[in-house]
C-alpha cells in the first residue's frame, strides 16, 4: 500500500473495526509504513473514535420512549420532538438500579431529581431503634427528589431505594429553574410543572398522615385499602407495596399485620394474594362503610 492508496485503504480497514486499534498499527508498522503516516491519520483516527464511543454512547443514553415523556406530569404540555432537545440542556444522565439498590442515601446533597422511566422507588427514613418507614412511593412516569436538588446544599433526610429493577433519567434541577444560553422556551413549561408536581407530593405526605393516625391496625388498613379502591375505581385492585413495605408505610409490625388481614379475610371483608386485594361489596346495614371528604381530602373508614 502506498500514497493515497495506502492513506484509504488503511482509514478503511480501521473504521472496520476500532476496537482493536494496536492490533491495526502493528499490522501496518509490519507492512513498512513509517510513524509519520499515522501522525497524519490522527484526525481520522479522532473523528472514528468519536463517533463510534462519543456519539454512540449518547445515542443509547437517550434513547427512550419520548412520546411516554411527554406524558408524564413533569414534560406535560411538550412535544417529543421538543424533549430532545430538552434533555441536553438539563444535563440528562440515565441509570440503572436493580431492586433494593440505594439511589439517595440520607445526608446527601444532591442537584439533580430523578424521573422514573421504569419500576419503581421507595421514599425512606429510619426511626431511632433502626425500624424503617416507608415514606412514600413513586413509580412510573413521577418524580422523586425534587425538593431537595432544588434546595442546594440541603441534606437528604430520607433514603430512596429502588422497590424493584427500576430505570432511572436524572435531571439537573438548577439548569431547569434558570434560563440557558440558548433562552430555551420551555423552562416556563417545566417550572410549572415542576411546581403542580411539588403540590401533589406534599399532597400525598398528608394522605399517609390520615392513613397513619387510626390507632388500630385494622383501622390503618382500612384507611389506605379504601381510598387505593377509591382511587383505582374498583373494588378489585393492586397496591404498589409488598407485604413487609405496607407494614413499614402504616408504621405496623409484618406479622402483626398480617394478623389483622387473616382476620379480616375470615369475616368476609377482603381478600387477598400478594399484593392484590378485593374489598367486599358492604350494604348499607353494616357498620363498616367509606367514608370520603373531598374538601380536607381524608380517607377513612368506621
Amino acid at each position: 500500500m502506498t500514497g493515497c492508496g495506502a492513506l484509504s485503504a488503511s482509514v478503511a480497514l480501521f473504521s472496520v473495526n476500532a476496537d482493536y486499534l494496536s492490533f491495526h498499527v502493528l499490522y501496518l508498522l509490519k507492512k513498512g509504513l513509517k510513524i509519520s503516516f499515522f501522525l497524519d491519520l490522527v484526525p481520522v483516527i479522532y473523528y472514528v473514535l468519536y463517533n463510534r464511543y462519543v456519539v454512540k454512547t449518547t445515542e443509547r443514553r437517550y434513547r427512550m420512549d419520548f412520546s411516554f415523556l411527554a406524558q408524564t406530569p413533569l414534560f406535560r404540555g411538550t412535544e417529543p420532538d421538543e424533549i430532545k432537545k430538552m434533555l441536553d440542556c438539563l444535563g440528562a444522565v440515565r441509570k440503572q438500579y436493580r431492586k433494593d439498590e440505594c439511589i439517595y442515601r440520607s445526608g446527601d446533597t444532591i442537584q439533580s431529581m430523578g424521573l422514573i422511566l421504569s419500576g419503581g422507588v421507595n421514599i425512606e427514613s429510619y426511626e431511632f431503634d433502626g425500624k424503617k418507614v416507608i415514606l412514600s412511593h413513586a413509580t412510573e412516569g413521577q418524580l422523586f427528589a425534587e425538593t431537595y436538588a432544588c434546595l442546594q446544599g440541603e441534606p437528604l433526610m430520607v433514603n430512596v431505594t429502588a422497590s424493584e429493577p427500576s430505570d432511572i433519567l436524572f435531571l439537573n434541577a438548577q439548569r431547569m429553574l434558570q434560563t440557558c444560553q440558548n433562552a430555551c422556551a420551555f423552562h416556563t413549561k417545566l417550572i410549572e410543572n415542576l411546581l403542580t408536581v411539588t403540590a401533589q407530593k406534599n399532597m400525598n405526605l398528608s394522605r399517609r398522615i390520615f392513613h397513619t393516625s387510626p390507632r388500630t391496625i385494622r383501622g390503618r388498613l382500612e384507611s389506605y385499602l379504601s381510598y387505593e379502591s377509591k382511587l383505582q375505581g374498583n373494588r378489585d385492585f393492586m397496591i404498589p407495596f409488598d407485604r413487609q413495605q405496607l407494614a413499614d408505610y402504616l408504621n405496623v409490625d409484618r406479622s402483626a399485620l398480617s394478623h389483622e388481614l387473616g382476620k379480616m379475610q375470615s369475616e368476609g371483608l377482603l381478600s387477598s394474594e400478594k399484593n392484590h386485594f378485593r374489598l367486599a361489596e358492604i350494604r348499607k346495614s353494616e357498620t363498616l362503610c367509606v367514608q370520603i371528604d373531598f374538601c380536607t381530602d381524608t380517607v377513612g373508614i368506621h
